[in-house]
């Protein structure tokens, strides 16, 4: 935050980064889901220290008071981050300053030491989908804010009306309690399962006149995307069943008949 205000001037510009990128991750939530879909992921979001398939992002609470304070018109101020002393107990480490906003490892993509972390991304994923969306989704935001100012609006209104209209995809509390989960569905958050299904909104009228408008792919260049990505799901899918039949049939089921032991004649 430091190095924007000073790079711009502006102590409020840091909010207006920040009422942008909130608003590219509620309007297109859809599109951070598909681009983290795979079988293992279907299997690991909410669990294994994964967030839920629910797309909405943590602040803190430092942050969200500071933007909450800002979108109501009580104050344009510089941001300054809050930190802590963090003490291990041990006479060979000092106590050490840290900055006091917590990353919340329940989060999808929670805010933290001066940046975002898209935490639901798959170890084994290739992350080019992942970076094309984020930097897509943030840059149509930041064009138009542009575009309106050009046109005589007020970058700070600007700011507060994105906030205001985006505010419900923060969520600073835990994203694996299943009330809290319900509480986000209920807020109209983007929330899709299946990996299939979320896969199938790169060719979504929606995303593809985003993708289009911001030049970075065609109708047609999502269209073989979205193939690619179905294709390679089914095709992991099958991969993974065919070994599951061949362990039963060449391990399992003669070691049970060997044994002499389980439901024998259900083999």
């Amino acid at each position: 935050p430091a190095k924007i205000n000073a790079a711009t001037g502006n102590p409020a510009s840091f909010a207006v980064i920040m009422s942008a990128i909130i608003a590219a991750v509620n309007e297109h939530g859809d599109l951070l889901r598909m681009a983290i879909a795979s079988p293992g992921n279907d299997f690991r979001l909410g669990a294994c220290e994964a967030p839920p398939a629910i797309v909405s992002t943590y602040l803190g609470d430092d942050m969200t008071f500071y933007l909450s304070h800002f979108k109501d018109g009580k104050g344009e101020g510089e941001y300054i981050p809050q930190t802590k002393m963090l003490d291990l107990g041990t006479h060979e480490v000092l106590p050490f300053e840290v900055p006091a906003e917590d990353r919340n490892r329940t989060s999808p993509f929670p805010y933290g030491g001066a940046r975002f972390e898209f935490r639901a991304v798959g170890s084994s994923q290739n992350p080019s989908m992942v970076n094309t969306v984020l930097n897509t989704i943030v840059a149509e935001k930041f064009a138009e804010f542009a575009d309106k100012c050009d046109a005589g609006a007020d970058i700070h209104d600007l700011a507060r009306e994105a906030l205001n209209e985006n505010w419900r995809v923060i969520f600073n509390g835990n994203n694996y309690d299943p009330e809290m989960q319900e509480e986000l569905t209920n807020r109209g958050i983007w929330r899709i399962d299946s990996g299939v299904e979320a896969i199938a909104r790169l060719t979504d009228p929606k995303s593809i006149a985003l993708f289009q408008k911001m030049k970075v792919l065609t109708k047609e260049e999502c269209e073989s995307r979205q193939q690619i990505l179905h294709d390679h799901y089914t095709g992991t899918v099958e991969i993974e069943a065919k070994c599951l039949v061949d362990m039963i049939q060449q391990h399992i089921i003669p070691s049970v008949k060997s044994a002499g032991v389980g439901p024998l004649s259900d083999l």
